[in-house]
């Protein structure tokens, strides 16, 4: 148990003349019980009368007075936690509010409170609040619940959220796209084109155009192109006209 130290000066300081008219009389009463009372002879009559003369000094609500501020002074740590156990038994929604506002804690609502009474009860917002966010993703009209905890964010909470997320997405770039992988595939690319437009399509080329390769003739390219699609080069072979030996000579000329 601590005591309140300044109460007790302020006790001491304004009861320090009862105490001294207490000391004194006592001292007064000692002398006359054992001097200049010749009716107490033995020692106990002598302080029963010492006793007797104290009591009747100071009056009876002087007595009261000074009880009740000693005990008020002594057990106040004590009332205070009595009062504040009293006062969480009767809280019937209790939210921690922090962030951007002026006095953060643990607060005290009445059943149906919403979180604008956190926010004023909190003492409004700072002057640094993130105020875009909090009007777009916090609704102040909705009821709170009990034990729950509510942030208000600052705007650099806002502004370090977002550089963060910007570097993580340069960084990915800078890894799935490097200059030389893009240099490659379009190499890649352009050799694809170069050979494709020097062969001969068996599926889309003309008959004129199949009449140019080796050994083809103009009836063999007009039953190739009845014979189309063709799914693979060796298709060729199922055409009437076309053995092994001229699919040889045409097969690095021809594409599907």
């Amino acid at each position: 148990m601590k005591i309140n130290k300044e109460k007790c000066q302020l006790f001491f300081k304004k009861f320090l003349p009862f105490f001294l008219i207490f000391f004194v009389s006592m001292m007064l009463g000692i002398f006359v019980g054992y001097f200049a009372n010749p009716k107490c002879g033995t020692v106990r009559e002598k302080t029963q009368y010492i006793i007797s003369g104290i009591r009747e000094l100071l009056s009876q609500e002087e007595q009261i007075e000074i009880i009740k501020q000693c005990e008020e002074c002594i057990c106040e740590e004590c009332t205070t936690e009595e009062k504040e156990e009293k006062i969480d038994d009767d809280c019937p929604v209790r939210v921690d509010v922090s962030g951007a506002v002026r006095n953060p804690g643990v607060y005290c609502f009445e059943e149906g409170s919403v979180i604008m009474d956190a926010v004023t009860r909190a003492g409004g917002f700072l002057a640094d609040y993130g105020y875009k966010y909090i009007y777009r993703k916090i609704n102040l009209a909705e009821e709170m619940v009990s034990n729950e905890k509510i942030y208000f964010p600052f705007k650099e909470d806002l502004v370090c959220e977002l550089l963060s997320f910007s570097t993580e997405v340069e960084e990915e770039v800078v890894v799935l796209y490097p200059k030389e992988d893009d240099s490659e595939q379009e190499e890649e690319n352009t050799s694809e084109e170069s050979e494709s437009s020097d062969c001969i399509s068996i599926n889309s080329a003309s008959i004129e155009e199949l009449d140019e390769l080796n050994g083809i003739g103009e009836a063999t390219a007009q039953k190739i192109i009845d014979g189309r699609p063709y799914d693979s080069l060796e298709d060729l072979l199922d055409v009437k006209g076309i053995g092994d030996a001229t699919f040889d000579k045409i097969k690095d000329d021809i594409c599907l």
